[in-house]
């Protein structure tokens, strides 16, 4: 359903889009500074009920909701009931946070700086998760890193809890939802609204990347009451609230939910998390904060999907390559409209089945909201072409060539990958050749074309392969001189040829490699396991909806967290203080060496030749299950 014919191109291209992702149906809006111009329903809400996405469906909106909390904090600053550099423990006294560093403040849990782990909603929603938290400490001075930390935002709506004397629900509704007359709006996800929701859908397995094409089955229901994402809204609804933001503020001429000072505050980069010549992705309070070149022709955006928003709950909130704070304040609302920068706000959310993003254009005044039942699905693109085709109808242009559509078996550049490679350990050999735009894979009587996860990792289309993607590293990576800690797949640096393959544990040599010879490639380039790291190697589950499970694996002497997705990090070792009760050889830091991180596990026990239990720092614990 749509409301308009207006835009029918656009219409056109979400309905083939939709079809290429993990979701049966979706929902949009696009409004600018004064109405919504355009909203639809695509697809199926219930794909088992046939019922049809409409315009008053809700769907889970996620991590888009932290802007709420964070809006809602700001507005006790702004009437000074909370003091955005008072230690959190000054509100919430039972908060207890062992660290070295000076206390965590406000402004610390708004901008994801104040060192704390991302969690993983061990428990139902509930305190508990924040009180585990003195079992662990920052890994950084609050302020100096950024580290996404969903716990750090429930922290903020049990603050608004106590702050106020009402539930995060009556918070919301009353300083928010009502204000903005979003009626359709569902503050926390209850039993009491499910029939309005749209079914979320995720793959029939949880354990391994997604191949194009698998069985989706209905995600697990839930409800949630928490200030990390528990809204479920229409993306009309939302759309309104993006107006909000649009205005710096004001509901109309003579209401405004904050002042223009405020608005500032929140929309100005509070923490940077990437740079480039054409491209910056910063972090302020609830929104991801994006200036980058925005062509002014037709010409379609190719702009990479790795730059997307951030996304609630995803495994990539884990790692990535953090900044120092940078507090300026700029108003991007008054950028200039006919320069090619332009300013962007926004958030992307994912729930259990349901994945959403809210992007804003400040120079261009539009917005526009992309709701989907699907849990695996990259919003970014088409909410980026969404507020390009808004832009050029608005100025009478005509309409821009759309991104093209989501397709994983082709390859940027597949003759880097090229190649015979040979397990030293086996004799096995993978034959990878370019066919095109495409990787062709061979190996003993599979025969398949590779599908792109991200950066260097590919899905093996063949359960011989599952549950491990295939990823390729250059000789010097793969010696352990650099390692990237992402847990999306990560990128080879450029230019650097390809000289192995891993599928999980299991290394594969091109066989015109040169491998280096350096102190590290000499250290850790035998194939045979360490005896010491084999008992931690396996899988591991919980029943946090969320992070349900994942595998360790041993590769070069080395552990390596593998997660469902296809990402994957290392294990570093722990330093050991001497006349501690903890085994140095069981826990680990989340991440490369070197590299300062608040995900810390530990293997415990450890029974004969098998660990039986994961605890996560603030994360809950993960099961031995193979």
């Amino acid at each position: 359903m749509t409301t308009t014919g207006t835009f029918a191109p656009l219409t056109a291209y979400l309905r083939a889009w939709l079809h290429t992702t993990p979701a049966p149906g979706l929902a949009v809006a696009i409004t600018d500074r004064q109405r919504t111009l355009y909203a639809a329903g695509i697809g199926y809400a219930d794909v088992a009920a046939r019922r049809p996405v409409l315009l008053d469906t809700t769907f889970q909106i996620g991590s888009i909701a932290k802007s709420m909390t964070a809006l809602a904090v700001m507005q006790l600053v702004a009437s000074r009931r909370l003091d955005l550099n008072a230690p959190v423990a000054t509100h919430l006294p039972w908060l207890a946070i062992p660290s070295p560093y000076a206390p965590i403040a406000l402004r610390h849990l708004l901008s994801h700086t104040a060192g704390l782990p991302a969690g993983s909603d061990f428990t139902p929603a509930a305190r508990y998760e924040a009180y585990a938290l003195r079992h662990t400490h920052p890994a950084w001075a609050p302020g100096t890193r950024f580290h996404y930390s969903n716990t750090g935002y429930k922290i903020l709506g049990w603050l608004l809890e106590d702050v106020t004397g009402q539930n995060y629900a009556a918070i919301l509704r009353r300083r928010i939802l009502a204000p903005l007359r979003m009626n359709d709006t569902d503050a926390v996800i209850t039993h009491a609204t499910r029939h309005r929701m749209a079914a979320g859908c995720i793959p029939l397995h949880d354990d391994r990347p997604y191949r194009q094409g698998d069985t989706l089955i209905p995600a697990p229901w839930m409800e949630y009451a928490a200030g990390d994402g528990s809204v479920a809204t229409t993306a009309s609804d939302l759309a309104r609230y993006a107006r909000l933001w649009l205005n710096q503020g004001r509901i109309d001429d003579s209401r405004a939910l904050i002042s223009p000072a405020t608005w500032r505050m929140m929309t100005a980069p509070a923490i940077k998390m990437a740079h480039g010549n054409q491209y910056q992705h910063d972090y302020g309070y609830g929104y991801g904060i994006i200036s980058h070149y925005a062509p002014a022709d037709n010409s379609a955006d190719q702009r990479s999907d790795r730059h997307r928003c951030h996304d609630h709950h995803s495994a990539d909130h884990r790692a990535a390559d953090h900044h120092p704070a940078d507090h300026h304040t700029a108003d991007h609302h008054t950028a200039d409209h006919h320069s090619n920068i332009h300013h962007f706000i926004g958030h992307g959310g994912s729930t259990v089945g349901f994945r959403a993003i809210m992007l804003a254009d400040l120079t261009d005044g539009l917005a526009t909201v992309i709701l989907c039942n699907g849990g695996d699905v990259d919003t970014y693109a088409p909410a980026r072409y969404a507020l390009r085709f808004a832009a050029a109808h608005r100025d009478h242009r005509p309409p821009p060539e759309p991104p093209p559509l989501p397709d994983p078996t082709r390859i940027a550049n597949p003759a880097r990958y090229a190649g015979d490679y040979t397990n030293p350990a086996t004799g096995a050999t993978l034959s990878v050749r370019a066919a095109g735009n495409r990787l062709r894979l061979r190996a003993g009587p599979v025969a398949v074309t590779l599908q792109h996860i991200g950066g260097s990792a590919f899905v093996v289309p063949d359960d011989a392969f599952d549950p491990f993607p295939l990823r390729f590293r250059p000789a010097a990576e793969a010696a352990g001189e650099t390692v990237t800690g992402a847990t999306m797949p990560d990128e080879p640096t450029p230019g650097a040829v390809i000289t192995e393959a891993y599928h999980g544990g299991d290394v594969y040599i091109r066989a015109d490699a040169t491998q280096p010879d350096t102190p590290t490639a000499n250290a850790d380039s035998s194939p045979d396991p360490d005896p010491r790291l084999s008992p931690l190697v396996g899988h591991y589950r919980s029943h946090a909806p969320y992070v349900s499970n994942f595998r360790i694996i041993q590769r070069r002497k080395r552990l390596y967290l593998t997660w469902p997705n296809g990402g994957e990090e290392p294990l570093t070792p722990e330093p050991f203080t001497p006349g501690s009760a903890t085994d140095p050889s069981a826990s680990f830091a989340v991440g490369p060496p070197g590299e300062p991180t608040p995900e810390r596990l530990r293997f415990d026990p450890i029974v004969g030749t098998r660990a039986l239990r994961i605890r996560w720092a603030g994360g809950g614990d993960f099961y031995r299950v193979d």
